[in-house]
């Protein structure tokens, strides 16, 4: 998936007011734009707006039969509304109350770093119930012609409900909100967060 869809959506506000779902602010330095996208719930969290920006992107796209999630049980929730964005919106509704970054990490399939593409997350299950799990989405790649390194601009929702917002690299402020890929790398730090390189997921090919 290039970042077609990505690019169609007008990104606003350099820095740092975020809007939770119950119209309150939440302030975060990891924050570097703001998509104005309306969330749809309190549940559009991580996982969640990864499976939102898919699904938007077959929707814009007319793709519907291809708008498809596992839910926490294994068992495959298929849109059939058409381009009814109502019935659009009421599905992706539903599956934010069923699946987690649990069920979004089985149902995706392992993309080596080297072939990292617009639309693949990098994703980890909550490893008990007492800890969360976390998903974050590329949103584009750029690669330096000369040296083959790549750089990534992720996309994150985050809890509680808030803004999807374009991460700031905190590592590096000057180069934000790009992150550059170490492809020799076991582990990858993104702003506040730890991925191993086998986290890097992509939807399976329809």
């Amino acid at each position: 998936m290039r970042c077609l869809f990505f690019l169609s959506i007008v990104a606003y506000t350099k820095l740092l007011n975020v809007l939770l779902k119950q119209t309150r602010e939440f302030t975060s330095n990891h924050v570097d734009k703001l998509f104005d996208f309306l969330l749809l719930s309190n549940a559009e969290q991580c996982a969640d707006v990864c499976m939102r920006l898919r699904a938007e992107y077959l929707y814009h796209a007319g793709r519907f039969s291809d708008i498809h999630f596992m839910d926490v049980q294994g068992n495959l929730l298929k849109y059939d509304g058409e381009e009814s964005r109502e019935s659009f919106e009421k599905y992706l509704k539903n599956v934010f109350n069923v699946a987690n970054t649990s069920s979004l990490n089985k149902e995706m399939e392992i993309r080596f770093l080297s072939d990292i593409q617009p639309g693949d997350v990098f994703v980890y299950p909550a490893p008990n119930r007492n800890t969360y799990g976390h998903a974050i989405m590329v949103a584009d790649v750029a690669q330096n012609p000369s040296t083959g390194s790549k750089t990534i601009m992720l996309v994150e929702g985050i809890i509680p409900a808030r803004s999807i917002h374009i991460m700031r690299n905190l590592e590096d402020t000057s180069f934000s909100p790009w992150f550059i890929i170490n492809e020799e790398s076991d582990v990858l730090t993104f702003s506040l967060f730890k991925f191993k390189f086998t986290d890097l997921k992509c939807f399976p090919l329809q």
